[in-house]
């Protein structure tokens, strides 16, 4: 009877966190690859090495960023989160330590509305009632365990379950699925493998003070996950000094 409560628990949770009420099309931002990808600190790696590429910023000793001399470019050119990093760095700033500054974090709170309402991660209410439930669901798991009221193993099979869940939970089913086929669309063009699918998986961005197009994709997964692979991405570092922000993403597999 326990076993089934708390199936019945995480059925409701993943509903909650992995069922978006209707997943939308929509044309995302670098950023809000970067997000959908790595969290709060994805999207600004991705923010840090556009205006890293725009020569806006520098990077100084022990991996603290800093404005250049140059002018910041008109509102046009540069996506709203993308200004909202700019303005919060106004001296030597550690990445770690920007999500907690308030235009950064009012811009990671825009970033993650826009992505709920396109169905691509839990919003806020839906998130976190699905975590909820799923809290208590380990909790009784936990209390029946103790008890030692049988029925151990599955017990201890449906904790495994709620712990995955919880780290699903940082995207939709339509959010992991877009993003893993960003992912091997990103793969497939840099790898030179022909792709079967011609259109493409996300908008063209420019980046300002570049004459060359950088594909959305390409530009929010790489700066995100702080890889190197056709694209220049500095290796800004300074993580361990402060945080939050949504934290890190969980790798994007499972659907």
């Amino acid at each position: 009877m326990d076993a089934l409560l708390i199936t019945a628990l995480l059925v409701v949770a993943a509903a909650l966190l992995l069922l978006p009420p209707a997943a939308k099309s929509v044309d995302l931002l670098p950023t809000e690859i970067g997000y959908l990808n790595r969290g709060g600190r994805g999207a600004v790696a991705t923010a840090l090495t556009v205006l890293y590429t725009a020569d806006l910023l520098e990077i100084r000793y022990r991996s603290t960023v800093e404005r250049s001399d140059k002018p910041l470019p008109s509102r046009s050119e540069l996506e709203p989160f993308v200004r909202a990093v700019y303005t919060d760095i106004h001296v030597q700033a550690r990445p770690g330590a920007l999500p907690s500054r308030p235009a950064v974090r009012r811009g990671l709170a825009a970033l993650a509305a826009r992505l709920a309402d396109a169905g691509l991660v839990p919003g806020r209410f839906r998130l976190l009632a699905g975590r909820t439930v799923l809290a208590a669901a380990v909790v009784l798991a936990i209390v029946r365990l103790a008890a030692r009221s049988g029925a151990g193993e599955a017990l201890l099979a449906l904790i495994a379950g709620a712990v995955v869940l919880w780290r699903l939970s940082r995207r939709t089913i339509a959010g992991h699925r877009l993003l893993r086929r960003l992912r091997r669309d990103y793969t497939r063009r840099w790898s030179g493998t022909p792709d079967d699918d011609p259109a493409p998986a996300a908008g063209v961005a420019l980046v300002p003070g570049h004459g060359a197009p950088v594909d959305a994709a390409a530009l929010g997964l790489v700066a995100s996950l702080g890889a190197v692979i056709g694209i220049h991405v500095p290796d800004f570092g300074g993580w361990d000094n402060g945080g939050g922000g949504g934290g890190d993403g969980d790798g994007g597999g499972g659907f």
